[in-house]
């Protein structure tokens, strides 16, 4: 087997991307066999230093933004010897061939949950039981093994000869890159993943009598149809696992991670989510106002962000998401129903919560908006067909479940710039069937570099489908395994349409899919904040798809997706009736909830509650149902404790805390 590596020239396209003064160099190219010369589609190229990566796209061209004065690129591709290329020595306008040599062949491989299988065998699952609804359950790492049914595959290591690394085995979603490098995942990774190499075949013959562009799109439409075939069986609800992550919750985390685990990324992204401010609005008879417009504004009267109240009266405000922090003069304005009132003096969240009162009558409205925007490039061909399954069973669920509430379904699904399409949507549609028909006729295909065109897809999505007027929510599942683009143009997009989102009240829950990297889980977290949303990621347990990272917090629980899903709806959809006569308080200290050994009287309350534990609790949190800290106390000695919610509306909470590693939760009611 040859071991040299031949480098020749190729064109490099470069050109400057502007950034807060930083200017990137995009590397474009072709990645190809050494013996054959053919393009090696889904070949993963990454800048060492930056860690920047992207994967070769169905002819084996890749387009690459680097920082400037780096150093040295990596190529890796499944069955080939790696190679390392000297970025010194590549000039302006110079062209860029990158060959690969072909690796020793390995008698057999074990994949587990792999992109690169061979053969026709379908992906098996292992049976498992299904979580409790207490979801006790931590996170337990599981390995799904699949093994090639027919066929010896190739494999290889990825091999370093840095004194950084040594040579480790092929992972899960192919080679394992170094120490700290984040892995793309491949781009047209679809469940019938020994399909692409027959599709590639097909698409060498067709050149002969075809031009590039119908070439591409008939191999397209043979690999899509194969996927199709094997995923079919298996894409049934109740499959995919996931967690979820709400940051709300979580809030001093939250802080402590984008100090630390993901520093790096809000400079990178423009977001930066720390500077925040919680309404809490509520008419005078103690019920909270849904659908509300809640601005925060400077000495100036210009708006710094806009929002929506939610099913509990909340609205999340922020003076410094994409600007330099402005703390002076600010004030809260509300409207409500032609009822304006302004706040002053008021203060951020690690203060307290601002509590405001109005003078007008209750309204929840019973209209639900749902928008699918999912990512349909190659790449998510894994789980697509499994993903379209679990939104579908989940709308059906929540319609049967609320029968008084409008549901109005619409979808969005999208690729990158250059593919057939970068949008196709449906608009919204209290008509179901023919909402959900839309979504199954679509497919994955296309993508070739990781980014996708997520902030094209965010445009027609908030701008361009007609939301409702009032709503008790608007949600929007943003389906993907890749980030945007990060050039300045896209940047100044993503600004745009997260604070249009978070204006129109659509909270943005982001479904992460495998393949997703750190940099991707931060900004998905950065729009969940901003929008009033959560974020929920897939999980290995189901054994479906490929690798999917473990994401960064302390702890989380693993629920079926469906489950989940439904469950997140229903918390941001109910709220108390307006006619609904209110329950008498008593004050009578024997109507208490035990949690544990801890016991929380009167209950309900009409505010002053005691809290008595037998035992010192570190923590002891009170959250509305949509999982928001509204009260947290620290450091609690054993015996009794006041604590006064009368500045929240009648509704029901959760007093949570954590003993000796188990953890306690109950609920407390207000009523006035």
């Amino acid at each position: 087997m040859k071991r040299l590596i031949f480098i020749l020239p190729i064109l490099i396209a470069i050109f400057f991307l502007s950034s807060n003064g930083t200017m990137e160099r995009e590397l474009c190219g072709i990645v190809v066999d050494s013996e054959t010369g053919e393009g090696l589609i889904a070949a993963t190229v990454i800048e060492l230093e930056s860690k920047a990566g992207t994967v070769t796209d169905f002819d084996g061209k890749f387009c690459l933004s680097v920082p400037p004065g780096s150093k040295e690129l990596i190529v890796t591709y499944i069955g080939y010897e790696t190679l390392k290329l000297d970025l010194s020595t590549i000039e302006e306008g110079e062209e860029l061939i990158l060959k690969l040599n072909t690796a020793a062949v390995l008698d057999e491989v074990i994949i587990n949950g792999s992109k690169f299988a061979s053969g026709s065998s379908k992906r098996r699952t292992r049976k498992r039981k299904r979580p409790g609804a207490s979801s006790d359950a931590r996170v337990v790492k599981e390995s799904i093994t699949t093994k090639a049914a027919s066929s010896r595959v190739e494999s290889a290591s990825y091999t370093m000869d840095s004194a950084a690394g040594a040579a480790g085995p092929a992972g899960p979603a192919g080679p394992t890159p170094p120490p700290g490098v984040d892995m793309p995942p491949a781009p047209e990774a679809y469940a019938g993943d020994a399909k692409k190499s027959k599709a590639a075949g097909r698409k060498a013959e067709i050149r002969d009598r075809r031009t590039t562009d119908e070439a591409d799109a008939i191999a397209e439409d043979m690999m899509l149809r194969d996927a199709e075939e094997v995923t079919e069986e298996a894409s049934t609800a109740g499959t995919l696992t996931a967690g979820e992550l709400n940051d709300f919750s979580k809030w001093d985390l939250w802080q402590d991670l984008t100090e630390r685990e993901l520093s790096s990324f809000p400079d990178r992204w423009k977001f930066n989510m720390s500077d925040r401010y919680v309404v809490q609005l509520m008419s005078e008879d103690s019920r909270p106002l849904i659908d509300a417009e809640v601005k925060l504004v400077n000495d100036k009267n210009s708006t710094l962000w806009k929002a929506k109240t939610d099913n509990t009266g909340k609205a999340e405000l922020w003076s410094s998401v994409f600007r330099p922090e402005q703390t002076e003069g600010l004030s809260i304005q509300v409207s409500y129903e032609g009822n304006l009132k302004t706040v002053k003096d008021i203060k951020k969240f690690k203060e307290g919560v601002n509590t405001i009162s109005m003078d007008a009558n209750c309204n929840v409205p019973r209209v639900l908006d749902v928008m699918m925007t999912v990512d349909a490039t190659g790449s998510m061909g894994d789980e697509i067909a499994y993903l379209k399954a679990e939104l579908q069973d989940v709308i059906a669920q929540v319609q049967a479940k609320q029968e008084d509430l409008t549901i109005n379904l619409g979808s969005v699904f999208y690729r990158d710039t250059y593919d057939s399409y970068i949008t196709k949507s449906s608009d919204f549609s209290t008509d179901i069937n023919e909402a959900m028909d839309f979504m199954k006729e679509q497919s994955a295909g296309g993508g070739g570099d990781f980014p996708e065109a997520v902030d094209v897809a965010l445009s027609e999505s908030i701008e361009h489908q007609n939301w409702s007027e009032n709503a008790v929510a608007r949600i929007m599942f943003l389906v993907l395994d890749a980030p945007p683009h990060v050039n300045e143009k896209t940047l100044q997009t993503l600004e745009a349409q997260i604070k249009s989102a978070a204006a129109k009240g659509i909270r943005i829950i982001p479904i992460a899919a495998s393949g997703i990297d750190k940099s991707t889980e931060y900004l998905m977290r950065s729009f969940s904040l901003a929008t009033n949303g959560s974020y929920v990621f897939l999980t290995d347990h189901s054994g479906v798809g490929n690798a999917h990272i473990a994401p960064s917090t302390d702890d989380y629980d693993m629920e079926f997706l469906n489950d989940l899903l439904i469950r997140l709806i229903t918390q941001y959809t109910e709220a108390p009736d307006c006619d609904e006569p209110q329950v008498k308080y008593k004050d009578d200290p024997e109507i208490q909830e035990e949690i544990g050994e801890a016991k929380i009287y009167p209950n309900p309350t009409n505010g002053p509650i005691t809290i008595e534990v037998p035992k010192d609790v570190e923590e002891l949190f009170i959250t509305d149902t949509n999982g928001k800290v509204i009260l947290r106390l620290t450091r609690l000695q054993k015996g009794k404790l006041m604590a006064d919610l009368s500045g929240f509306p009648t509704g029901i909470y959760f007093v949570k805390f954590q003993q000796k590693d188990k953890e306690y939760s109950g609920k407390v009611a207000i009523f006035r």
